[in-house]
Formats: C-alpha cells, structure tokens, sequence
C-alpha cells in the first residue's frame, strides 16, 4: 500500500441518472478514515468521499502522529480495526510489513500486541489509500489537504463546504469528523506560557521532549496515559534529574488484566470487540429497570464486582462490561447527573477505562523504583515562570500542606479532551455561531441524535453528521477506537438511507426537466 494523496475515479464510473452522491468527511484521523472506509465497503450506490485534511498522511490525527518508539497504544490490536467488521486486517497489516519483527517488545507472553502509534497511524492511512483505489462497490475515497472553515446547509438539503484555499465543496452529506482538541495549558498557566521555552504545553510534540536536558528538574502535570509517554520517553532517553508527576487526585491508569499481562499464551474466546460493543445491556443493568440514575449504576456495578471477587475473580470483567455498555446507558442519564459525573467521577473511570500499555508500566515503575520518578497528589496553585534564567516555582497544595518547589522544565500532560470546546477551531466555531452546530448540554462536544444527525434548534440535521469524540456527550464513550468505529457501524444504515432518498429525488428531478 502507498499512502500518497490520490484523486477520485472518472466521471464515467458514475451511475447512470446522474453523479454519484458526494460525501465530505472534515477530519482525516480515524473517525474519518473509518467513516469513509465502512461507507465505501457497505455501500450498494457509488459515493464520491472526500475527506479534507491538511497533513500530508492520512490516519495520523493526533494521538497517532507520534514519532517516539516507546508511544503506544493502550490496547490490543483487535480493539483498534478501523472496520469493526474486520477485526484481524490490523494484524495481517502487521505481518505483511515486518512491523512486529521490527518491534519485538510490542508482542507480549500472552501473544497479545501493543503496536506502536506511529505504526497504527501508518496503517490507517495506508488503509484509506487501498480503499480508495480497489473499492468494489465503485465508490471513491480521495484526500484534498486543505482547512475547512465553513459549511452552510442549503434548502435542498445539500451542504456547501468552504476551504482555506478559497473553493466551495458541495456535499450531499457532511461529516463532522474532527476528533480531539490538541492539548491545552490550564490553570493556573497563564496564556503566555504557551510560548514559553521551558514548560511544554503539548506533550504530543516529541522533538521538543527530546530537549529536554537530562539533568533537569521535571515536573509533568497530570498522571494519566499521556504523562506515561512522557515519562517513558524521559526515562528512555536517559534522563537523571529528578522527575515528579503530579495531579489533583494522584490517579493512575491502571494495568491491564491479567490474561493480557500474563506470561501464559491466552486462546481467544472467539467473540469480536464488535460483539461485545454490540451485546444487550448486562443483567446486573438490565436488573435496573428502564428508568435509572448513575448513582444505580454505580452500586449495580460495585456488587458484581464484589460478586467476582467472593469467587476468585477481579473487578475487569464486571466493568468492561458497563464500559462497552456506555453508548447505552449515557444517553438515558439527565444532564445534570452527566455533568456531576465528570465534576466527581470521571477521573476515577478513566484510569479504569484507559489502561496501560504493559511496555510503558513496566519501564516507568523500575524509574519509580529507583527514585527517578515520583507520584504525588497535588494540586498546582501558582505558577512563576521567568523569561531569563532561574527556576520555574510551582505552588503545590498536598494533604502535607503548602510547598514551593524549583523545576528547570514543566511538561503539560492533562491529556486529549473532549471537554476542551471548539473556540480555537475556526470551523467548528463558525458552525456554533450559526446555530449548525449546538454544544452538548453536558459540556462536552455537540448535540447529536443517536443517528449522530446534529442538532440543532429547528430540529436534527439528516445531512450533517457528527462522529467521535466531538460526540462524546450525547453518547458517552466514542473515544476509544472499537467504541468510535463501533458508532459509525452502527450509523451507515441510516446516512446510506438518506443519501439514497436523497440521490433518487435528485434522478426523478432530473428526468423530469429531460422529459419537458
């Protein structure tokens, strides 16, 4: 497979009645390759996809376009397909490239495999390439690298698209496909740290971690997946200067379970993570009743856990399943009972649901062990960073007490968050400001129907759709990839539906004013 930017087939592979119907994907990370990927392959009408994308590669997004070898992904490879129908084509890329070969620590005693980002971003890309050239229904998969900074519905239910470059896309459906926000310093970091040579505000940029002088000070702000590549990073690099990484509740991802972790080869049960994304609400949920609060769901869950451990067992096989259960359930809750759970709880269910690459937890828990890195629960009250020389003084308040402490670099790791908002994406601004687009009463992302339509305040919008995190409040969890791709399975029926309605009005139509 190459991944070069490619065009789409020749006007002479349309249909008969007219052009093929247009889809725009804005984004070209993995929610949008997924989508034009599924829709290529479960389409029976030939669609033209666009997806507009300003980096060279497609796939990359932001979590995937890391260069560092120790950056990996935080599950095993049947949980990243881009088509969840297809859950072993990752790993045949695998074997087919020499990747693991070339990358003997990703393959682990049990067999289970834990790629390296930048190899799956690779894949990805690689992916939408082969797509848009060999896709048996006809339709077409093509990259125009350029900015969306616009989009305004018409009356006929198709969508114009505006691009940096000054053209005008139409679409016969818009995807919204846009992903994570790019880290972001918060307070108490004021804005002009951001440009400041010794606190890192985006820890995805890795040529700026290896500057990082191996006798400095450190402090990461933030201990969750994010702060683990970091700090394996530091540690690989050789690092000797004192590392602390700290947060307001000193949570840590937890590992994974034991059958992945373990030194024994794990046969598979057989079933696909779609399967599992897929199944009926647990009994110990179902046992609820239709109406319920999270509060329920929390004590239903804490039981069973309970239950597991009377018997021998651990608390992952009871939580996994109220997490591939969340795109269930989360719609169900009131929105004051959403936001008090991302006030109050969802710290403590993300280290839960985002573990650990075994490489990474086990590289830095030997650091740990010899004192180069420390944890500490700790909140960050101030922050002096001077523009010449000397020490950046961090306040931190601790159940010790006060204390103000010296460090040479500051690395933000708080993390991708679909909470961060749209202010610093123009396109998605644009949107809000004309009512296209409406924040999600949870706080985080936008409006959506279960069909992911947009809402907005005349109704919900059957030609624009919104997919992955930017979703995440209307449907909990598409942040993970099986639980994004999972979601844009479950949607094609109903875009495919609408872009026929809408192609064969537009044939009758056309065949009227022939007729005349």
């Amino acid at each position: 497979m190459s991944n070069q930017p490619y065009s789409p087939a020749p006007s002479d592979s349309f249909p008969a009645g007219g052009t093929r119907p247009r889809v725009i994907v804005v984004g070209g990370g993995v929610s949008g390759v997924s989508c034009a990927v599924q829709l290529s392959r479960r389409s029976d009408l030939p669609l033209e996809i666009i997806i507009v994308e300003p980096s060279t590669d497609l796939g990359r997004g932001l979590a995937y376009a890391a260069i560092d070898d120790d950056h990996r992904l935080n599950g095993p490879l049947p949980a990243h397909a881009v088509d969840p129908c297809c859950p072993d084509e990752l790993l045949d890329w695998c074997r087919s490239t020499g990747v693991l070969a070339a990358d003997p620590d990703a393959t682990l005693p049990s067999g289970h495999v834990f790629l390296r980002r930048r190899d799956f971003g690779k894949y990805v890309g690689e992916l939408a390439a082969r797509e848009a050239c060999n896709a048996v229904t006809g339709s077409t998969i093509a990259h125009r690298r350029d900015h969306a900074i616009g989009a305004s519905p018409r009356d006929d239910g198709s969508v114009d698209v505006a691009l940096a470059d000054g053209a005008t896309l139409r679409a016969d459906m818009l995807i919204i496909a846009t992903g994570n926000a790019p880290p972001r310093l918060l307070p108490p970091f004021r804005a002009e740290h951001a440009a400041h040579p010794r606190i890192i505000a985006n820890p995805l940029n890795t040529p700026r971690l290896g500057e990082v002088p191996r006798d400095a000070r450190v402090l990461v702000v933030g201990t969750g997946l994010t702060a683990l590549d970091v700090l394996s990073t530091l540690v690989r690099q050789g690092h000797t200067g004192a590392i602390m990484a700290v947060s307001r509740r000193g949570l840590r991802p937890q590992p994974q379970p034991p059958a992945i972790c373990g030194e024994t080869p794990v046969e598979s049960d057989g079933l696909r993570p779609l399967d599992r994304v897929m199944a009926e609400l647990p009994p110990f949920i179902q046992a609820l009743g239709p109406a319920y609060r999270l509060a329920d769901v929390s004590r239903a869950l804490r039981a069973e856990i309970r239950k597991a451990k009377a018997t021998g067992g651990d608390w992952y096989a009871p939580f996994d399943l109220v997490r591939d259960a969340v795109w269930r359930i989360w719609p169900t809750i009131p929105v004051a009972e959403k936001q008090r759970f991302l006030r109050r709880m969802r710290a403590w269910y993300d280290v839960h649901r985002f573990r650990s690459p075994p490489p990474n937890d086990r590289m830095v828990r030997q650091a740990e062990a010899t004192g180069l890195v420390t944890f500490a629960r700790a909140r960050l009250d101030r922050v002096d960073a001077p523009s010449g020389a000397g020490p950046i003084m961090v306040q931190l308040t601790s159940d010790a007490g006060v204390t103000t402490q010296p460090f040479d670099m500051v690395i933000n790791c708080t993390g991708l968050d679909a909470t961060s908002g749209y202010q610093h994406n123009p396109f998605l601004a644009s949107l809000v400001a004309q009512e296209t687009l409406v924040p999600d009463g949870s706080g985080m992302g936008f409006a959506v129907t279960a069909t992911c339509r947009a809402v907005t305040p005349t109704g919900a919008s059957p030609n624009i759709r919104v997919v992955g995190p930017p979703s995440a409040g209307s449907h909990g969890d598409p942040l993970g990839v099986i639980y994004i791709v999972a979601q844009i399975h479950r949607i094609v029926p109903d875009i495919l539906q609408t872009l026929k309605t809408g192609h064969a009005a537009g044939v009758r139509a056309a065949d009227a004013m022939t007729a005349s």
